[in-house]
């Protein structure tokens, strides 16, 4: 009965987009900057926003590069185009989302998405929000979320820009950007191809070698077009093919194994909005098709392949000139096939339905959502969070938010039915309370800007996914932990404009205490102890010297010692790292050259990430890009 309901409000949001009168119109321009849930519902976040300076020193790139050296989300990677998963103030794989344009790219067979395999290309904007949002944006919203958005303004006639970068370790790519811009439509082109050996020095224990099977080829290509239906509404579609073929270097205690596994995905999207005086409709729809091979001398080959389907609608209604509410339904079709790996194809249904209020109050802002989802006819409990933001006051504002999120098992955890290890259908949603409280002071100077910002968050894992081997040998995942993550985080930014010159500066720590509360029997030397791979202390800073057309920066990063053991007696060093980045740009007749010099690794450190897994040692690389 739930789910007819369900249906006949979602049918309900689709005929009301429709059903408004075109009187309620006006520009275009002045709502949809800021029409996005996140920019506001999303009181009390902690949100950063990347330029687009940032991206374009990331050039040729992919996200999980961007992240490692720009934020506090500490990046597990065991070496260039390998697998890169994050750990968002403490949490695992699979707790942090990815979303397209609004539509969440995890993987539905193991609940995470490699951010080595997002390519910054298909994105013009990037922000991370750390903390729970699984109120905003569902299953997986854990520990934070990445925002992808393809959606510049497009000028009219036509434009464009290509690219080429080369580097060490045989590193080369090559991009091409196209836009047109006519009355009614406009369109983006991109196409990228990225090529590596990944061939660096190794130190092991015996000798220096170059890494071996560590090669990576991918292609990847977006195409975005966005057409004015009417002076109210617009359409949007998204289409994004990628495939990705690589090698997976061995570990310095492993023989020289021929792993090799190639990812294949589709993702198609539209979105249509209908924007009037005193509302915003949308109806929106997405197909994600992803696909991965998987080819070993050692090991039998193996192919899981995934499809998504979502279907959402919203509607928001503004109610006198402080309050909006939002009120939206979502549908979701997952299916996934592992031939040897599930005894067959296996299917999900969700449904969910989502609600946020918004108050101003005398400068004062506060927002409250819930969410509530269906899945496989067991109710999984509601999902809500309060934010509140408090005015400027003499420089200082402050900051509160309190979420409950959850993740949902996945179809590796549920069906899994190889010969040593076994799903568990029994499995419960991992679910979480995070809470956080954010200080701000914007010192009020004329010329300069110097602003700060202090975070202490909390954040509570209940009924923590974890595979462990039963009795018969054979490996079963479980709600087997509990884990208390805490922890502060603490960032400065200055810029001076001086007559020659100018100066940007930035200083980030985080503290991150993240321990087992509970965990399963025979295990327990991990309670109280500190997760595998999350750092307690990582700390970034970057300087940034602007003269006309050139620029300097150096960037800087520390990160604190991590445990590889989850009794902790196992020690992985803490390490330094250095970035340096030269850039110019050449103008005439409209048109722009940009010469990017980079040297990734600087002082030439030796670390590893993860445990016997080396890392590139002083990289070179050079980038030019040249725009119509």
């Amino acid at each position: 009965m739930k789910k007819f309901l369900l249906c006949g409000f979602q049918i309900f949001l689709f005929l009301s987009a429709f059903t408004q009168e075109n009187r309620d119109t006006i520009q275009l321009e002045a709502i949809e900057v800021k029409s996005t849930r996140l920019e506001k519902f999303g009181i009390g976040q902690n949100l950063h926003n990347f330029s687009q300076d940032d991206l374009d020193q990331h050039s040729g790139n992919a996200l999980d590069d961007l992240l490692a050296s720009q934020s506090s989300v500490f990046i597990k990677s065991y070496g260039a185009g390998s697998l890169a998963s994050p750990s968002s103030r403490g949490t695992g794989f699979g707790h942090t989302a990815v979303l397209w344009n609004g539509f969440n790219l995890q993987s539905p067979l193991n609940g995470g998405i490699d951010f080595s395999l997002l390519p910054l290309m298909v994105a013009d904007e990037v922000q991370l929000q750390q903390g729970g949002s699984a109120a905003l944006f569902g299953s997986g919203a854990i520990g934070g979320v990445v925002h992808l958005q393809q959606s510049a303004k497009i000028a009219k006639g036509w434009h464009g820009n290509l690219s080429t970068n080369a580097g060490s370790f045989g590193r080369l790519g090559q991009g091409l950007k196209m836009s047109m811009g006519l009355k009614k439509w406009s369109a983006d082109f991109r196409v990228q191809h990225d090529q590596a050996k990944n061939d660096f020095w190794i130190e092991s224990r015996t000798d220096r070698r170059r890494q071996v099977n560590a090669a990576l080829k991918q292609w990847a290509f977006t195409q975005h077009n966005k057409f004015q239906l009417k002076s109210n509404q617009v359409l949007h579609t998204w289409a994004w093919v990628q495939t990705t073929d690589r090698e997976l270097p061995p570990g310095l205690l492993q023989n020289n194994s021929q792993e090799q596994q190639r990812d294949t995905s589709i993702r198609m999207a539209m979105e249509w909005q209908r924007f009037g005086a005193r509302g915003v409709q949308k109806i929106r729809t997405a197909w994600l098709d992803e696909r991965f091979e998987y080819k070993s001398d050692l090991l039998a080959p193996s192919l899981t392949r995934s499809k998504t389907f979502v279907g959402e609608a919203e509607q928001e209604w503004l109610i006198g000139n402080q309050q909006s509410l939002l009120l939206g339904s979502n549908y979701t079709r997952e299916l996934g096939a592992a031939p040897g790996i599930f005894i067959e194809e296996v299917l999900r249904h969700r449904l969910a339905t989502f609600l946020s209020y918004k108050q101003a109050l005398r400068k004062w802002q506060s927002a409250l959502s819930f969410r509530k989802e269906w899945v496989l006819d067991a109710a999984d409990p509601i999902t809500g969070s309060l934010g509140i933001e408090s005015p400027n006051w003499k420089g200082w504002s402050l900051a509160l938010q309190g979420s409950r999120n959850y993740k949902l098992p996945t179809f590796n955890d549920l069906y899994w039915a190889g010969a040593s290890a076994k799903g568990n259908l029994d499995l419960s949603a991992e679910r979480s309370w995070s809470s956080e409280f954010h200080l701000s002071y914007q010192a009020p100077l004329k010329k300069h800007q110097w602003s700060n910002r202090l975070t202490v968050f909390n954040l509570l894992v209940n009924d923590w996914i974890l595979w462990i081997p039963q009795d018969n040998g054979v490996w079963q995942p479980d709600n087997l932990r509990k884990v208390w993550s805490r922890g502060i985080e603490a960032s400065s930014q200055v810029k001076f404009e001086l007559p020659a010159f100018k100066i940007h500066a930035n200083l980030d720590y985080q503290w991150n205490r993240a321990s087992n509360q509970k965990v399963y029997a025979g295990a327990s030397e991990a309670l109280g102890k500190q997760l595998i791979h999350v750092p307690l202390h990582t700390m970034g800073a970057q300087l940034k010297l602007l003269f006309g057309k050139s620029q300097f920066l150096y960037r800087h990063r520390y990160n604190g010692i991590r445990f590889s053991s989850s009794d902790n007696s196992d020690i992985l060093d803490a390490y330094q790292l250095g970035e340096l980045v030269l850039t110019h740009r050449f103008l005439w007749a409209k048109k722009t050259l940009d010469l990017q010099c980079r040297v990734e690794n600087l002082w030439n450190a030796d670390y590893e990430v993860l445990a016997f897994r080396p890392m590139p040692g002083r990289g070179f690389f050079g980038t030019l890009k040249f725009a119509f």
